[in-house]
């Protein structure tokens, strides 16, 4: 095809708001309409006569390579691809690439142009945004800012300063196409301007406005420029500016819309870290506070610990001699009653005590091998007594060919004296008390049950029983005895065990308990 061939200057393709542009078979540019002139900023006696190539970069130059080569060989196809304007900025355009074809031979390529540089700039605003979501460094958003507003309002140079709240001073200084080597002046130059007024500037020549303080000797010159104040309520928080555009020798309506997207969202990234360095600040005081309330509860119960322990020798000191010299009932009766009320605050105690160790990693753990069924046996001997008393019957199932488990005896026993303890308040009288235990291969475990014939507890508040001091309310308003230490002792020693622990209700009805421990490898 000849410079200037059949298509060439066609008057239509002038009226064009999209480019065309034509290449001959060698790639060599034939013609570019005024749409691709103004789009790219060049001269036709710059482009016509040149490889498209020439005004890429590397990057986007293999891409059209690549896309001319399957463009001769197949139909035409659309990719987006960045050219470099005379003036250096970046333009994206969605190119879509025909093959001119003459008697079955190529003979040279059309690719019509759409400035799709606006949709870029909205997809570069789209990813600030999410990243203001996600990221809560005011420094590292700043620099973002002013990065990407160099980026969609091409500009040699962006900065952006943030006061301090309580003295006004400069917080935060980030700066975009130079390095920094001071902080703007204070209640100087064209900041001071932006200070004093709610709406943007934009100067085509900015030494030339009566408030320009002029620039440091390191500072590269300013010519054009446009900025716009952070407001927070109406309150000025700071500024952000650009400046020497590199499209033209001014700045334009367009680019003040843009700049005041941007000033937006730096008000909200700014607003947003405050409130989050105030919530660190506020959670680090409640944790401070937090920590001084559970050592002095804790040193606190240490002394009650104490205490209790020599009110229990006095009044089983009581209850011996009462019994040797045979008092009368009554007083036995109380003594006993003292006593039986003094171990209960004394396991109360223990059980909180223990439950902070648990949740601080620093209750010690005996994990060995051993075999459950005698510890059990053991415990339901001890029962026997006051089951019987009670009128309630407890059956304990444990097979023989129950395999040893891993974990610490002292915290197993504990766990199924709570259970037990948990399952003879709520059996009522003349109901059962069942000990399972059961082996899964499949997952390596044990499984203990302790079920009862009480009052189911509803599927909703399952998982809340082994909550902290949560007592489940079951029926007419009325909470389970206990402190609800008990239950939240146990899931946190089961798990410290590497086990399981759930509550559901059995075939027959009642409340089932159900935890597991490994077997021992």
């Amino acid at each position: 095809m000849k410079r200037g061939g059949p298509l060439s200057g066609h008057p239509i393709l002038e009226v064009l708001h999209d480019g065309v542009w034509i290449l001959d078979s060698r790639n060599i540019t034939t013609y570019v309409n005024s749409s691709i002139l103004k789009m790219l900023g060049y001269s036709r006696e710059e482009m016509v006569g040149k490889e498209p190539f020439c005004f890429l970069d590397q990057r986007n130059a293999g891409i059209l390579r690549a896309q001319l080569e399957k463009r001769e060989k197949g139909n035409p196809d659309s990719y987006e691809v960045e050219f470099t304007a005379r003036d250096g900025r970046s333009v994206s355009v969605l190119l879509t690439c025909s093959p001119i074809v003459k008697k079955g031979r190529v003979i040279g390529k059309i690719g019509i142009l759409k400035d799709v540089s606006e949709r870029r700039k909205l997809s570069v605003l789209s990813d600030l945004t999410l990243m203001l979501t996600e990221e809560l460094e005011i420094e590292n958003l700043l620099q973002k800012i002013v990065d990407t507003a160099r980026e969609i309002i091409p500009s040699e140079l962006s900065a952006v300063y943030v006061l301090d709240e309580k003295e006004g001073r400069t917080q935060f200084f980030k700066a975009s196409g130079c390095s920094i080597n001071d902080v703007m002046p204070e209640g100087k130059g064209l900041f001071s301007v932006l200070s004093r007024g709610e709406k943007p500037i934009r100067l085509r020549d900015a030494s030339s406005h009566p408030d320009f303080a002029g620039v440091p000797d390191w500072h590269p010159p300013i010519r054009s420029l446009l900025g716009a104040p952070l407001l927070k309520s109406d309150d000025f928080i700071g500024a952000i500016l650009l400046a020497n555009s590199r499209i033209g020798d001014e700045y334009s309506e367009a680019d003040e819309k843009y700049l005041l997207v941007l000033a937006a969202k730096t008000t909200i990234a700014v607003v947003n870290s405050r409130l989050n360095d105030s919530m660190k600040k506020t959670n680090q005081e409640l944790m401070r506070l937090g920590k001084f309330k559970d050592d002095l509860s804790y040193y606190l119960l240490h002394d009650l610990k104490n205490s209790l322990s020599g009110i229990i020798i006095n009044i089983r000191f009581l209850h011996e001699y009462y019994a040797k010299e045979k008092l009368d009932e009554e007083a036995n009766l109380a003594v006993n009653d003292s006593l039986n009320a003094a171990l209960r605050v004394q396991q109360m105690i223990q059980d909180l005590l223990d439950v902070v160790r648990l949740e601080e990693g620093k209750l010690s753990l005996n994990l060995e091998r051993f075999t459950p069924t005698e510890l059990l046996e053991a415990q339901v001997k001890v029962l026997r007594a006051s089951l019987n008393e009670m009128k309630k019957n407890l059956v304990l199932n444990i097979p023989e060919s129950i395999p040893p488990v891993q974990g610490d005896k002292r915290l197993f026993q504990r766990v199924m004296s709570n259970l037990l303890d948990n399952a003879m308040k709520h059996t009522p009288e003349g109901g059962n008390i069942h000990i399972l235990a059961a082996v899964h291969g499949s997952r390596n475990e044990v499984e203990f049950c302790v079920s009862n014939t009480g009052e189911e507890i509803p599927i909703e508040l399952r998982d809340k029983v082994f909550d902290k001091f949560y007592r489940v309310e079951i029926s007419k308003g009325m909470p389970l005895a206990g402190s609800g230490l008990g239950l939240s002792f146990c899931k946190m020693a089961v798990e410290a065990q590497k086990g399981r622990i759930w509550v559901d209700t059995p075939p027959q009805g009642g409340c089932r308990f159900v935890f597991t421990l490994p077997l021992s490898s």
